[in-house]
């Protein structure tokens, strides 16, 4: 059995002794600081070990029990009495008092939830909770005679008298007369048959042995063996002077426990307790005029110390005194008590034994215990009733049986008490009148169970039972005892839920100090209970703080919910945390901590869920005592800037920072704000793509060494405008007073301060500073959930760096707070450990350099559309004006990457994009940098200057006209970036100015471009045009329809539409032309020295992968503008730089994504070095078109056309080509330096054999011959048909072998069910020759027929084999005549079949 739960309930309960004293006695132990030997005795009791013999005794059944140790309970005999208990809430009051400076921080350590499962770190609940652990020792210690149980009825009385008493038979009769006239055997209930032991105290100090010896002869005479002599010398002080050996000697704090208990248990009588205790006046505090409870400051220094434990005790007991007062008890259980009890059970089982097996049938006690007992002798049993409660005689049997029981228990036989306890319920359980004593016997039932480790049955049901009419009998004080040592066997067993629930059991609205109690213990257990319920321990944790609070133990309510507060922390549960806070922020204010109950309150002020009403409460209370908080500042404050330095985190009104704008002039118009985008906001990667292309264009120019860029300047004088947005997220309205940034300016020097401009100094919304002034906003008022911007200004005065750090506000004219604008930089992503974590750039974007007099940039667009159609080309005056001090310069823009604008001079301002002329010039040429180069950065052109340089003087505007181009669908975010610089005292600074222009974007036209070969002529293709209307309520009137080549022109079909009105095309019509696409002649062309695209690309990528570095060489090519007008003899020519530039922009973007697409493997910053924006071949597509609703014009541009034979890029290098298998050793290019060898490998096929570029023979084939045939076939059985093959090599760099074979085989393209008959090819059916580049050649067959119809003559097939091509190669007939055979090369080789069908109509013609 459980060693430490047998001693726990052997302490609780034990045999009681009574005690009385003489006067002597009593002062004889006054010196050793005892209130009497009831207090000497007390700690002796709770462990009495056998002094020379066993403590042995034999049980109901006769076997003989040894039992180790065991326990006494003394008692004053005054003080026996029945208690009442409503004082038990005011020793608990005290407990707490006595502990409510506990450190908070320290027990929450111990007790961390979060904390793993280690049950180590809360190995004892109780010893965190010292004022539960004494509430509880004092409730087990309390003596309290009642009439449904024997554990505090006493079964023996100790008589002392001291020798120092001069008639001590005289004292011994009377003190023997004052227990039997004792009140409590009177009651009836409780039996005064009890052990008498008379003691005589020997005071060594003041009588001889002698004379002792002839006291004891006399008082054996006179009380025989119940008589017993305890000498003590009183010796203990000597002890200690002398410093001998101590170690049986008792130590003083041997009784401070006791002595502290006890002096809890006096305060349970009536008169003890003063009824001016501070506990009481903390339940009636007065009130303010607001209605809340005022207390007066705390000394958070003091300890609260019973005077108990300043008491040193028993300091003249000797060790000798000890030993002897150990043996004393020891003899009296093991001669006296143990006995007598033992006697008492037999004598008491004998009985019950009888009764059951009927031998007395005249004992009406046995009838009964099983029931058969009539109401008459029952009642005769009952000696009272009492609320509806009765009271049994201690001779009745239902009495007899608990004591029974009760014996048993205290002498550790608990199975036989359980057997009589579980008899006697049945008797009790029968009577609604005895729910007192069937409470008592339920509860020892579960003691018994727990004890003898027989848990089978429902104990917890059991003990809910025993709770439950406790309740009813209103006795809670026996509920808690019992649940006490419930709880304590409960947790031998690890069953902390149980032990949880019994806790709530006990807990009711009558007491707030004891329900407090329990629901914190209960709170501790579901931190023990595996898994640990962390939000049970939050809840009850909370019930507990209000169950304090209502009692007024604020500091425990306190503690109990800051330890709640944890565990709801950022669980998002705003209600629960609104109620910690608010508590939490009260309880501080009446402990007079006012810095915390304002920390507390500013937690609620929050968009929470709280009603209007709620939030309105909340918010007076907060404003209450702030100003509390406030006046106790000031009178504590000892200086002015301590007075004013108050200034609180408000997190309402609720800021913005993320939308926070910077503008360096005043913006009037709301419409317009979204147009500027300041420095300060997060950019996203393409403003910083801009910000950096700026960047790298200013350190070109190489101002001078000490040039600023990538910075936020301002300068002396020019007001800053912060935009930032206020929301109130309550629904309660707010009040700002006063608002102003929060700034600090860092002088770079030491100027002196330079004066503001005079209508800023007169202006009373301005407070003037040593370094700048600030704009004061003195009122504004926030609806509930409303949101608004203000703007407010900052003038620096010196040179220097300006922070603007936050604002500054009064809420309702009394907080003084400051919100801190809280920004993130760029997020990094250059390191593993940056890429792993969210690491942030520090932000600089509120920082700013303040510099002498600059120019100040400022934009206005006009007639900006809000919406436009795709194609259209809208024109937008910049308003350029310049708000600073001194002339703008070097004004320079950047905009998307994929912007289609045009910026023009001031002199444009009048010029139209489409400029149509009379004109019959419908080809134009044009030779341009065929390089694929984009300019970044755009150069405006200002007015001129009186000294013949372009700027913009201070104060003066100029207006620059814009084109932009929309051709992609949807919402579109044009960005510019303008940017300028200034230099003073030889210091360079760049401003910038970031405007955006958004616009939706409408479809238009869905236009869809196809060519075929033509079947007539080898160089001639047909080009379809196949054009949908996506307008709903407009048509459209094509205009003009134009390619630009440097090869091709565009030509007419008869079948082309020739009516005005057929150009006009009506909402969702869809419209088809065609025109014919052949070559230029040699006249049409201009002369020209320039390269061919083909080669130069090669060259390039040649020496590229080679690691060689490209000259920096231009490459030009004419290109040829081909229109063709659809509805009169306008021309829109490309003579107008603008139209001339977004056609090469958009060929520029086209041509990139191609690129990029096309070869992945090739850095794409290499991309323009490499290649060209035109091939030979190229064909782009240009149409012009107006909507006839609006009469605006606009153009849609259609790249991609190559007519040419496709071939990639390495198709003309030598070097590449005739070595593959060493061509990627050959590949040395830094730029590739990291990549692997089978990235180098795909690199390099997608450069020779692009999967993206279709291979295929450079022959181009056609056959011609008459379409109709007259022939008389009664005079010749045989038609012979001459046909003619035309060959040419569309290659310029290859030399093409062929072999032609002539076939009559059925083609792929023809159905069986065509009507076209068969014929033979006679005489030459084959040939064999080569073609050097744009080589034509002729040949001849012969088809022959045998009868009239209709015959598919285009029926060939021709192997090529192709090589590079030199002037001055030499050709051998070997090479011409060739076949599989002789091919070395097969991925020179190419197969052409004949696909077209070429239909010739032969007529019979019999004349």
């Amino acid at each position: 059995m459980n060693t430490n739960k047998v001693n726990y309930i052997k302490r609780i309960y034990s045999p009681l002794i009574g005690v009385v004293e003489s006067k002597d006695v009593e002062d004889l132990f006054k010196e050793c600081n005892f209130n009497s030997i009831v207090d000497f005795l007390t700690p002796y009791g709770h462990s009495i070990k056998p002094h020379g013999r066993q403590f042995t005794y034999q049980d109901a059944h006769g076997q003989t029990i040894t039992l180790n140790d065991f326990c006494l309970r003394f008692i004053n005999f005054n003080c026996l009495r029945e208690q009442n208990y409503t004082n038990i809430e005011k020793v608990a009051l005290k407990l707490l008092k006595k502990y409510e400076d506990v450190n908070v921080i320290d027990l929450l350590s111990k007790i961390n939830p979060n904390d793993g499962p280690n049950d180590n770190i809360i190995d004892d609940i109780e010893e965190n909770t010292p004022w539960f652990k004494e509430y509880k020792n004092i409730v087990n210690s309390v003596v309290s005679v009642s009439e449904h149980e024997s554990f505090d009825h006493p079964l023996a009385s100790f008589i002392f008298v001291s020798t120092n008493n001069k008639n001590p038979l005289s004292s011994f009769e009377q003190l023997q007369k004052a227990i039997d006239s004792h009140p409590i055997f009177n009651t009836k209930y409780v039996d005064p048959n009890i052990i008498k032991h008379y003691i005589l105290i020997h005071d060594k100090r003041q009588t001889s042995d002698t004379e002792v010896e002839n006291l004891k002869a006399q008082m054996k005479k006179l009380f025989g063996l119940q008589f017993d002599v305890l000498t003590l010398d009183f010796n203990g002080e000597e002890e200690l002077s002398k410093n001998e050996d101590l170690s049986g000697k008792a130590s003083t704090d041997f009784w401070t426990e006791s002595m502290v208990t006890q002096d809890y248990l006096n305060l349970l009588l009536h008169n003890n307790f003063n009824s001016d205790d501070s506990s009481t006046q903390i339940l009636n505090s007065p009130l303010n005029k607001e209605g809340l409870p005022l207390f007066t400051k705390v000394d958070k220094n003091h300890k609260y110390i019973e005077k108990a434990e300043l008491i040193e005790y028993g300091r003249k007991i000797s060790s000798e005194d000890n030993k002897r007062t150990q043996a004393f008890l020891s003899d009296f259980i093991g001669l006296t008590l143990l006995p007598f009890m033992e006697r008492n059970i037999h004598h008491l089982n004998e009985q019950v034994a009888s009764a059951r097996r009927g031998i007395n049938r005249f004992f009406n006690a046995g009838r009964k215990y099983f029931g058969n007992s009539s109401k008459q002798i029952q009642k005769k049993n009952i000696i009272a009733t009492i609320e509806g409660l009765n009271r049994y005689s201690y001779q009745s049997a239902e009495a007899q049986m608990r004591k029974l029981a009760d014996l048993s228990f205290m002498l550790c036989d608990y199975k036989f008490a359980y057997s009589v306890y579980d008899n006697v319920k049945k008797d009790f359980n029968s009577n609604d009148q005895d729910k007192k004593y069937y409470a008592g016997t339920q509860g020892m039932i579960v003691l018994c169970l727990l004890m003898f480790n027989s848990v089978k049955l429902n104990i917890d049901t059991i003990m809910e039972n025993s709770v439950l009419n406790y309740n009813k009998c209103k006795t809670q004080f026996y509920a808690q005892k019992t649940t006490f040592s419930y709880n304590f066997l409960l947790k031998q067993l690890n069953e902390y839920k149980k032990v949880s629930q019994a806790f709530l059991r006990i807990t009711n609205d009558d007491s707030n100090v004891l329900s407090g109690l329990f629901l914190e213990q209960t709170s501790y257990c579901y931190l023990k209970v595996k898994p640990k319920m962390i939000r049970k321990y939050a809840f009850h944790l909370i019930l507990a703080g209000h169950r304090y609070s209502r009692s007024g133990n604020r500091e425990h309510a306190y503690r109990c919910y800051f330890s709640a507060l944890k565990i709801y922390k950022d669980k998002n549960w705003t209600l629960i945390d609104d109620h910690i806070n608010f508590t939490l922020g009260r309880q501080a204010f009446h402990l007079a901590n006012l810095d915390i109950a304002v920390e507390y309150f500013l937690k609620l002020l929050h968009g929470s869920k709280q009603s209007a009403n709620q939030q309105n409460a909340y918010m007076k209370e907060f404003l209450y005592i702030y100003e509390q908080y406030i006046e106790n500042k000031q009178q504590s404050a000892e200086s002015e800037n301590e007075k004013n330095n108050n200034i609180v985190k408000l997190s309402i009104p609720q800021v913005d920072d993320k939308s926070i704008k910077v503008l360096l002039f005043d913006v009037v118009e709301n419409q317009r704000e979204e147009h500027f985008i300041s420095d300060n906001i997060q950019q996203d990667e393409e403003w910083e793509t801009l910000d950096k292309i700026i960047s790298e264009e200013n350190h070109n120019h190489n101002f001078n060494n000490s040039f600023i860029n990538n910075q936020n300047t301002c300068t002396i004088g020019e007001p800053i405008y912060v935009v930032v947005s206020l929301s109130n997220p309550m629904k309660i309205p707010l009040e700002l007073n006063n608002i102003i940034l929060d700034c600090e300016l860092i002088p770079s020097n030491d100027e002196s301060v330079q004066p503001i401009n005079s209508s800023y100094k007169n202006d009373n919304s301005y407070l003037h500073y040593q370094y700048y002034s600030l704009q004061q906003i003195s009122y504004m008022k926030l609806a509930p959930d409303s949101k608004e911007k203000i703007k407010i200004a900052v003038i620096p005065k010196i040179e220097g760096t300006l922070k603007i750090q936050g604002i500054k506000y009064l809420l309702f004219n009394l907080v003084r707070a400051v919100h801190s604008f809280e920004r993130k930089g760029k997020r990094l992503n250059a390191t593993r450990e940056q890429r792993m974590n969210k690491m942030y750039a520090e932000d600089k974007s509120l920082i700013f350099t303040v510099t002498p007099p600059m120019p100040l940039l400022d934009v206005v667009s006009h007639s900006k559309p809000g919406s436009v159609y795709a194609g259209e080309t809208s024109k937008i005056i910049l308003e350029i004006n310049n708000k600073g001090n001194s002339t703008l310069k070097n004004l320079k823009l950047a905009m998307n990457h994929n912007s289609l604008i045009y910026i023009g001079s001031p002199e444009m301002i009048n010029d139209d994009l489409y400029d149509i002329k009379k004109s019959n010039n419908i080809l134009e040429n044009n030779e341009i940098n065929n390089k694929l180069v984009e300019v970044k950065v755009y150069d405006i052109l200002l007015p001129l200057l009186n000294d013949g340089t372009r700027g913009l003087e201070s104060g003066t505007t100029t207006l620059i006209p814009i084109w932009i181009h929309y051709s992609q669908i949807g919402k579109i975010s044009q960005r510019f970036l303008f940017n300028y610089y200034s230099e003073v005292n030889n210091q360079s600074y760049s401003r910038s100015l970031k405007y955006i222009i958004n616009v939706q974007v409408l479809p238009s036209l869905r236009i869809n471009a196809f060519t075929r070969k033509s079947s007539s002529k080898l160089n001639e293709f047909i080009l379809g045009i196949e054009i949908e209307n996506l307008l709903n309520d407009a048509s459209i009137n094509l205009q003009q329809i134009s390619i630009n080549s440097p090869m091709w022109k565009m030509k007419n079909i008869s079948s082309t539409l020739s009516n005005n009105d057929d150009y006009i095309i009506e909402p969702h019509q869809i419209s088809l032309i065609y025109y014919k696409l052949v070559q230029l002649t040699e006249n049409e062309k201009i002369k020209s020295e320039n390269m061919l695209p083909e080669f130069y690309s090669c060259q390039r990528i040649e020496n590229f992968l080679l690691g060689e570095k490209n000259k920096d060489q231009e490459h030009k090519i004419i290109l040829y503008f081909n229109h063709i007008q659809c509805n009169n003899n306008s021309l829109i020519l490309m003579e107008n730089e603008g139209l001339k530039y977004f056609i090469l922009k958009s060929k520029y973007i086209w041509k990139m994504e191609k690129l990029v697409t096309q070869y992945p493997y090739i850095p794409k910053e290499d991309l323009p070095d490499l290649f060209t924006l035109y091939q030979t071949d190229d064909v782009d597509l240009l149409i012009f078109w107006e909507n006839n609703s609006t009469k605006i014009k606009s153009h849609q541009f259609i790249p991609g056309i190559n007519l040419g034979i496709q071939q990639s890029p390495l198709q003309y290098s030598m070097k590449f080509k005739d070595n593959p298998s060493k061509s990627v050793n050959m590949i040395t290019s830094k730029a590739l330096f990291s990549q692997t060898a089978q990235k180098k490998k795909e690199l390099l096929n997608s450069l020779i054999n692009n999967k993206m570029i279709r291979d295929c023979s450079p022959l181009r084939i056609n056959l011609k011959s008459k379409n109709i045939i007259y022939h008389n076939f009664s005079q010749s059985k045989t038609c012979v048909i001459p046909v003619t093959l035309h060959i040419k090599n569309c290659s310029y760099n290859k030399l093409a072998y062929y072999k032609v074979n002539m076939t009559n085989k059925k083609l792929q393209s023809e159905s069986d069910h065509d009507n076209i008959e068969e014929f033979i090819w006679i005489g030459k059916i084959s040939s064999n020759g080569f073609l050097k580049p744009n080589e034509v050649k002729v040949l001849k067959f012969n088809a022959s027929i045998s009868k009239y119809g209709i015959y598919n003559l285009n029926k060939w097939s021709i192997k090529v084999k192709t090589q590079q091509y030199s002037p001055d190669m030499t050709i051998i007939k070997e090479d011409i005549i060739f076949d599989e055979s002789n091919i070395k090369d097969t991925e020179n080789l190419y197969m052409q079949n004949s696909t077209n069908v070429y239909n010739v109509n032969v007529i019979n013609n019999p004349n």
